[in-house]
């Protein structure tokens, strides 16, 4: 395999500049240090306040008129696991201090509904954790926080 080149910065940028004038042949020649690949993640987590698409994240949401809804997604970029999602509320009663989880089963992707009837118009922040299974255990491997604003 090729040994990454350990070059100062003029002399990389020299290598890139001559790589630019004869279409780019050297530099599939000359690996550059530093030019790694960026990295995805393996899970992603978002809250958003919209409950049908397009879900843009958000980090708080305001009540519009009648019951409040907002929407967590999970997305797994590595295949199905066995997918659980646990929840707290923070802030005033009966909502503040529960706490829950809910199970799914196997997927790579969730939309999880929060609604809230119109009747408890209070600020509320709610953190959605997503774990899932391998060998039996759980284990977190995302999460997101919406904070309702009353």
């Amino acid at each position: 395999m090729f040994q990454e080149a350990t070059l100062p910065m003029s002399a990389r940028r020299s290598l890139l500049a001559a790589a630019a004038t004869t279409g780019g042949l050297a530099l599939a020649c000359v690996p550059v240090a530093g030019a790694a690949h960026p990295t995805h993640p393996k899970f992603t987590a978002r809250a958003s306040c919209a409950h049908h698409a397009p879900y843009r994240a958000a980090t708080q949401c305001r009540w519009r008129s009648g019951n409040f809804q907002a929407t967590f997604l999970f997305e797994s970029h590595t295949g199905p696991h066995l997918t659980r999602a646990c929840f707290r509320n923070f802030g005033p009663g009966p909502f503040g201090g529960t706490h829950g989880c809910v199970s799914f089963g196997r997927l790579s992707r969730k939309r999880y509904s929060l609604k809230l009837p119109a009747q408890v118009h209070a600020s509320y922040s709610t953190r959605l954790s997503w774990l899932i299974s391998e060998d039996g255990h759980y284990r977190r491997v995302a999460g997101s926080t919406l904070k309702i604003i009353g």
